[in-house]
């Protein structure tokens, strides 16, 4: 580009800025204004060079450039003396962007930029329980607020007003997140310089309930699980008693799941899919090759008392084997699968009819649980926790058991035999397994509790 002779300084240059295209009367270049550049003590390990500061002003802001470059010349002279290490100028701009950021402004970039530990992004669902929590402590304490407004006052009297109006765990789930968004203010990233010179979130989590609503609801008995299965619509009926004895399947499981995953001959389910809407969580339901953790990612013994049910439901309610990826619940809109809800919507009303409203899905899981402590007879913690695809380090016991195929095969068919054909024992052996229940289950209370010292 042309230019006009520099003005005089004595430190950087500033000259007039020349159009390319507008010419006046005599076919010279326009000046649009000025641009004041200045060499700086500092390397660019991109080119190996000197940086060039450099800023184009308006027309008539000549005297604002000056300024710019005597401001400039005052910050190269301190670098130069070691008082501060050199940053080009937009990128001291940005940052003071950032420093001068809303509470609001600064969740919504770590959102943004929010990853879990393996590096990848949050699925559609988690990313929504993640803005959930967002929503709520941005509400309670002010999201048109400084980011460095934010004091432990503050955050105590936000703990104090969720436990009040949200419970205990929205309360808890709260507060982890809130510490986790202010702790990377704290932290110098590739996205962001350090905002915040220290965590306000310094105060105990809200404690976690002993036990929560859910945990109280008593589980079904084997005649109330039968009833609820007659009442629930045929194409659907199989999940209760799948949900209650393979494995706990939790409902997005259980609606994922296709027929190709049931291998009837060797009694074994893969339980290795889920559900998606996405990204954002928008949009169509989506059968996605993953579940909730690793642990969920099995292969499950199926009990011997479920297999002709499998067998009468797959003739009748399925597409297999025309259809290769035929899902097991066959959705009666013709989408890909059914969707949770449905199956909730209709077990809550099949449970309500036969005397149980205050049951609703999760139960189901909850129930093969307490079927697998109570029935784990010779067994060890770690089968349990193989047949129940828990994760809990405090109760996880690799280290110390191994578990067996075999026993958690006979484990599913006792659980299956409880809750299908609850009558098939007799009534010394049920004596007998009465008796045992509370020995057993003090025994692996014992057992948990040792781990769990150990593991500390």
């Amino acid at each position: 580009m042309a230019r006009t002779p520099r003005h005089r300084r004595d430190w950087g240059s500033l000259y007039a800025n020349l159009s390319e295209t507008r010419k006046d009367a005599k076919g010279r270049p326009l000046a649009i204004g000025f641009i004041a550049e200045y060499t700086a003590p500092a390397v660019n390990p991109a080119t190996g060079k000197a940086w060039k500061g450099k800023r184009k002003f308006k027309k008539g802001m000549k005297a604002m450039a000056e300024a710019w470059l005597d401001s400039e010349h005052e910050y190269c002279m301190r670098c130069e003396k070691g008082l501060e290490v050199f940053k080009p100028w937009k990128q001291r701009e940005e940052e003071k962007k950032l420093r001068a950021m809303t509470l609001e402004a600064w969740s919504g970039l770590w959102v943004e930029h929010y990853r879990k530990s393996d590096g990848t992004r949050l699925r559609g669902n988690s990313m929504r329980a993640l803005r959930n929590s967002v929503a709520n402590f941005v509400d309670a304490l002010g999201g048109d607020r400084p980011l460095t407004s934010v004091t432990t006052a503050d955050v105590e009297a936000m703990n104090t007003r969720l436990l009040e109006e949200k419970g205990r765990y929205a309360a808890r789930s709260t507060y982890g997140k809130l510490k986790a968004c202010l702790k990377e203010a704290t932290e110098v990233k590739p996205w962001h310089p350090r905002l915040l010179e220290s965590n306000p979130c310094t105060l105990p989590a809200p404690k976690r309930p002993k036990r929560s609503a859910q945990a109280k609801i008593p589980e079904p008995t084997p005649e109330e699980l039968k009833a609820i299965y007659d009442r629930m619509p045929a194409y659907l009926r199989i999940g209760v008693y799948f949900c209650a004895t393979c494995g706990g399947d939790r409902v997005n499981e259980l609606c994922a799941m296709r027929v190709s995953d049931i291998d009837l001959r060797h009694r074994l389910v893969h339980i290795h899919r889920g559900l998606d809407r996405g990204p954002d969580d928008r949009g169509r339901l989506r059968i996605v090759d993953r579940t909730k953790n690793e642990a969920s990612d099995a292969y499950v013994p199926i009990p011997e008392a479920i297999i002709p049910m499998f067998e009468e439901h797959i003739a009748k309610y399925t597409d297999w084997p025309e259809d290769p990826d035929a899902t097991l619940l066959k959705s009666a809109s013709g989408a890909e699968c059914v969707s949770p809800n449905t199956f909730r919507a209709n077990f809550k009303k099949a449970a309500t009819e036969a005397g149980r409203p205050d049951l609703h899905v999760h139960t189901l899981r909850a129930t093969f649980d307490t079927y697998a402590v109570r029935l784990n007879h010779g067994g060890t913690v770690r089968d349990y926790m193989a047949v129940t695809r828990r994760t809990d380090e405090a109760t996880s016991v690799n280290a110390y058991q191994k578990t067996d195929a075999k026993r958690q095969a006979e484990l599913v068919n006792r659980i299956g035999d409880a809750i299908i054909n609850p009558d098939s024992d007799s009534k010394d052996e049920a004596k007998s397994r009465e008796e045992k229940l509370l020995a057993r289950i003090a025994e692996l209370e014992k057992q948990l509790a040792e781990n769990n010292h150990s593991g500390n």
